[in-house]
């Protein structure tokens, strides 16, 4: 598809679209929320998109302004997207191809993981107790549309958001709960 934006590397919030990180992007270990909104508005309007995936996730409030950035291009550009995820889709990655209500396809040899929503704080009881809560709400919101939308076993998708685990999705596994439409082969994987 001759229109692609690609979602590479650690998903970061804006303050890394700066000039000191340029090569980080381009080389696929970053892409910030910023440079993907521009990605989406620099695609041709009324034309149909690809957005690759191969990312482990990053930052879910970034991942989620990025979704935002998806549906508001949907709803303005009159033009079609698709999802091809490359060798991953991760964490907030995962989130973004669940989340964004587009057609899936997915390489023989892609990996797909959920896990819990983690967070690094510095603070007292209140404050970690603020932050509990807000990993809990976004755990649950995830939980929802997994067992909902994809019909997943509820007790399977828990276990994937318990602390310190994490739920892997083969190309197989994806299609077989509908996250994923079509997979394309490769000789080597047959």
């Amino acid at each position: 598809m001759a229109n692609r934006i690609e979602l590479r590397g650690v998903i970061v919030p804006s303050e890394y679209d700066s000039d000191w990180t340029q090569d980080y992007i381009q080389k696929g270990l970053i892409t910030p929320e910023s440079y993907f909104r521009r990605m989406l508005a620099d695609l041709p309007p009324g034309e149909d998109a690809e957005l690759y995936i191969d990312s482990p996730g990053g930052s879910v409030f970034s991942a989620f302004e990025m979704l935002n950035a998806i549906t508001r291009w949907q709803n303005e550009n009159g033009g079609k997207m698709q999802i091809v995820i490359g060798s991953m889709a991760a964490s907030a990655a995962a989130a973004i191809t669940i989340l964004a209500g587009l057609p899936v396809k997915i390489h023989r040899n892609t990996k797909l993981m959920f896990h819990g929503a983690t967070v690094g704080i510095w603070g007292g009881a209140e404050a970690l107790a603020d932050e509990s809560q807000l990993l809990a709400k976004i755990n649950d919101d995830m939980k929802v549309v997994l067992v909902k939308r994809f019909d997943i076993d509820p007790d399977l998708v828990s276990s994937w958001f318990a602390e310190g685990r994490a739920g892997w999705l083969n190309a197989e596994d994806a299609v077989k709960y509908g996250i994923a439409g079509d997979v394309i082969e490769s000789e080597v994987m047959r």
